[in-house]
């Protein structure tokens, strides 16, 4: 997946850009050691579809295309942009070298280590906990689930995944609109309008999984964590041949699943997140929606409007 890219003339270092990118001597971000820049020399952002670079009121200041910028003000970046910080020479000098819209990351406060959002989605992981960070098209908002929680989240906000704080960088929703336009020219495929086939092995080692969306059908690559699948489908039909309300259909607590499974209660976690990841891989914008999750409950069911399970 490509991203904004911001290269060092002198030296070819490639950094991949987030929402909004510190530049300096003192910058966790890209930090630039060299006497004439500041500190906190400037801000390379992601706003209205293009990247823009602002000037902090830098001592020496800076240079775009060979002009010399206002602090405080914005001015619009194009590809091989050239910005120069501090003094207007070549060991200075940084270039756009791509501007496709930025990526969700999180930075460790301790640890100062980097997470990207890989397929649209950012997983943070420490110990046995771990946090989901997304962008749901539905509310137009970036989402953050654990096992126990689904909240809303804000660009820079600070979020705890056990014995590490996170600052979140979160692109704005018109990026992710704009990333999904670049890299695909049809609709991407929806999970909540999916029939989800899945064929079952005689002695049940092997689940083969097909994604029927739009008049075709998507077989998904067969991997350990489809049985997973197979047994909350099960549950979810299961569910509705008892008749009641669908909202109510196919439920199965984490623990029971664990039990079912011969595993941990973090390893169901895991195969839950195998699963998503595999589908926001083959581009699912919804990907998520492909195990629902009622965080207070505990409880898991598979997604999709239909379900088949069938013998091989």
């Amino acid at each position: 997946m490509r991203l904004g890219i911001l290269v060092q003339t002198a030296t070819g270092r490639r950094f991949t850009l987030g929402a909004r990118n510190l530049l300096g001597r003192a910058s966790p971000a890209i930090r630039i050691d060299e006497p004439a820049v500041s500190a906190e020399h400037g801000v390379v952002f992601y706003e209205e579809g293009a990247w823009w670079y602002r000037d902090l009121g830098s001592t020496n200041g800076t240079w775009l295309d060979g002009e010399a910028l206002r602090p405080g003000v914005r001015h619009r970046l194009t590809t091989n942009a050239r910005l120069e910080l501090g003094e207007p020479t070549e060991r200075c000098q940084w270039r756009l070298a791509a501007d496709e819209p930025p990526a969700a990351r999180a930075r460790a406060v301790a640890s100062r280590g980097l997470q990207e959002a890989s397929h649209g989605l950012l997983e943070l992981t420490r110990g046995p906990a771990s946090m989901l960070v997304f962008f749901d098209d539905r509310s137009q908002r970036w989402m953050a689930e654990t096992e126990v929680a689904r909240f809303p989240v804000e660009d820079q906000a600070v979020v705890q995944v056990h014995d590490e704080s996170y600052v979140l960088e979160l692109p704005p929703a018109s990026a992710q609109t704009e990333r999904t336009s670049r890299v695909r020219a049809d609709p991407a495929p929806r999970v909540g309008a999916a029939r989800l086939a899945m064929e079952v092995s005689a002695h049940e080692e092997q689940v083969s999984l097909e994604v029927h969306v739009g008049g075709g059908a998507l077989p998904v690559p067969s991997r350990a964590h489809h049985y997973l699948l197979l047994l909350l489908a099960r549950r979810r039909l299961a569910d509705r041949r008892q008749g009641g309300s669908s909202a109510e259909h196919g439920w199965v607590h984490v623990e029971e699943l664990a039990e079912q499974l011969k595993v941990s209660r973090q390893k169901v976690n895991l195969d839950v997140s195998r699963a998503r990841r595999q589908l926001a891989e083959m581009g699912f914008a919804d990907a998520v929606d492909l195990v629902e999750r009622r965080p207070q409950a505990g409880q898991l069911r598979i997604g999709g409007v239909e379900w088949e399970v069938r013998s091989a």
